[in-house]
Order: structure tokens, then C-alpha cells, then sequence
């Protein structure tokens, strides 16, 4: 099927109460992995490359291909570049077949942010393209190479989230126009465990509030339960990579230590794969995703 929205997705999730997740590919396997299992599920879904994730793949190779995989399925599904900082690096995924761009300026002050949000919309829209904002601050926990990238490009990099005001919410997307708003509640990128203490009654005031989807980041860190409960309360999109990267790891790792004479790389893929397979099927089946296709 033709590549959909961000907006015509998540509108539908909106409408019928379920959320649509949102994983980040950084090469072959993992994108396969995720249209597999959404494929296996009928589930719309989200593939998302991070601009931290870059020096690992190469966007204008892997994106034609990924639209060319989707458009050949039965799924509902887009592209969409994750956590961008750079107007150049928006151009280049545009030009590459990107439909969406998550602009990752949280760390400005309100009328800043919303002064050069509202300049990246227009020019995303002038080529057909969505935009999806972050209100309030979203941080990472540390000690990965995602922490320390990030911590590079971004200015004024904070390690405590700043949460999302409701009322700012509201104002924010009807000045700046983005199509969906990722909001802090609590959510962390890159953890590991099911540690959040997500903020719900300050989610359904935003809900209340926002006339655009609501997204929540860093959801690796957040228990199955909770995501069910933030469903309810408004999130439309979740986005998932840690706990992906960390079961493709906790594999290959395994496989590894019971042969120590391994020398084979292919296989590995394929136990990566695997097992990120079976983790977005399961957060597909969380989310209530299955079968909206």
C-alpha cells in the first residue's frame, strides 16, 4: 500500500482509541524485523531514523527501499525522521522519500521554539511533509552512545525532563501547526527497565486541551501497564528503540558466550532480528494495534 500520513494514522488511532508504535530502524534487519511483525499483527506502524543515528546508516540508500518494502505489504505505514536538529539533515530526509520529521528543538524557550517550529512547518508542508513537535523536555538516561550523541548537538542539554504544560500544549499547536505533539510526563529515553513514574492525571489534562495526537518518547522505560493507561488517557504514538536494541543484543550476547569459537556474522542478523521481531509484536498487541489495518 502507497506510504500513508502521520496525520491519517494517527487520526484513526485517535478516533478509535489505540496507539500506533513508532520504531526506530538503523539498518536492514531491524527495519524487517518491524514490518514483519506488523505485517503478522495487520497493525499500522511508524519506521523512524534518528538523526543520532545517522553515522550508522545511510538514509538515501535505506529509505527507497524501505518505501519500496511498505508499498509492496498490506500495512499502513510511513517514514519518519526521529529527532532532528538540523534544517539541512530535514532536507536531506525529505529528499530521500521521508513523509514525516519529528523537529527536536524542546531544549528553546517557548517563543523561540515556537518562532522557529512554526518556520520548519511551513517549509515541511511546502513539500508535502508532516511535522511533529515536543513540548516540554524529554530526557535521557545516561550511559549509552545515544546519551552522549545526543548531548552533542543538542544546546543546553538537560538530563531532568521538564514536563508539558496543558495549556501551553493547546496554544502550541494551534500557533505552530505540527500534526502531532510529543509530550513529558515523565517518560525517559533510554532506559532499560519499566522505571517511569509517568504523570497520568497531567496527560489527560493535556488530552483534554490538544487538538492534534498526542506522542509519548522513551517508552522503553515504561511498564506495559502504564502504556496501556496512557493509551487511554490520549497518546496516539509511542515511540520504542532501547528496549529493541537491548534484546538483539541480550541474543547475539548469549549465542556468543555458548560457542566461543563462533566466527560466523550472518547468523547474528538473523538472531537480532529475531528477537526484535518478537518485541514489537508484543508492544503492537500493548498498544491495541493489531488488526487496524
Amino acid at each position: 500500500m502507497p506510504i500513508k500520513t502521520i496525520s491519517k494514522i494517527l487520526e484513526k488511532a485517535r478516533d478509535e482509541r489505540y496507539a500506533v508504535g513508532c520504531f526506530n530502524i538503523v539498518n536492514m534487519e531491524s527495519f524487517e524485523a518491524v514490518l514483519e511483525a506488523a505485517e503478522e499483527n495487520q497493525s499500522p506502524v511508524i519506521f523512524a531514523i534518528a538523526q543520532i543515528h545517522l553515522p550508522y546508516i545511510n538514509m538515501n540508500r535505506m529509505v527507497p527501499m524501505m518505501k519500496a518494502a511498505i508499498e509492496a505489504s498490506e500495512i499502513d505505514g510511513a517514514i519518519l525522521l526521529d529527532h532532528a536538529y538540523d534544517k539541512e539533515v530535514v532536507e536531506d530526509a525529505i529528499n530521500s522519500g521521508m513523509n514525516g520529521v519529528m523537529f527536536d528543538i524542546s531544549m528553546l524557550k517557548y517563543d523561540e521554539h515556537v518562532s522557529k517550529m512554526k518556520e520548519m512547518v511551513a517549509f515541511c508542508q511546502s513539500k508535502g511533509v508532516e511535522v511533529e513537535g515536543e513540548l516540554g523536555f524529554v530526557g535521557r538516561a545516561s550511559g549509552s552512545k545515544d546519551y552522549e550523541a545526543e548531548k552533542a548537538m543538542k544546546a543546553n542539554f538537560q538530563d531532568k525532563p521538564l514536563f508539558t504544560s496543558p495549556i501551553e500544549a493547546k496554544e502550541y499547536i494551534e500557533e505552530t501547526g505540527v500534526s502531532c505533539l510529543a509530550v513529558s510526563i515523565g517518560n525517559t529515553h533510554g532506559q532499560y527497565k519499566a522505571t517511569a513514574n509517568l504523570q497520568f492525571d497531567l496527560l489527560s489534562s493535556i488530552n483534554s486541551l490538544a487538538s492534534k495526537p498526542l506522542v509519548m518518547h522513551g517508552s522503553s522505560g515504561i511498564s506495559n501497564e502504564d502504556l496501556k493507561e496512557a493509551v487511554k488517557r490520549g497518546i496516539c504514538k509511542v515511540n520504542y528503540y532501547t528496549g529493541l536494541s537491548k534484546a538483539a543484543v541480550d541474543e547475539i550476547r548469549i549465542t556468543l558466550e555458548n560457542d566461543p569459537t563462533w566466527k560466523d556474522y550472518h547468523p547474528l542478523m538473523k538472531i537480532g532480528k529475531s528477537a526484535m521481531k518478537a518485541v514489537v509484536s508484543s508492544k503492537i498487541k500493548v498498544l491495541g494495534s493489531a488488526f487496524k489495518c
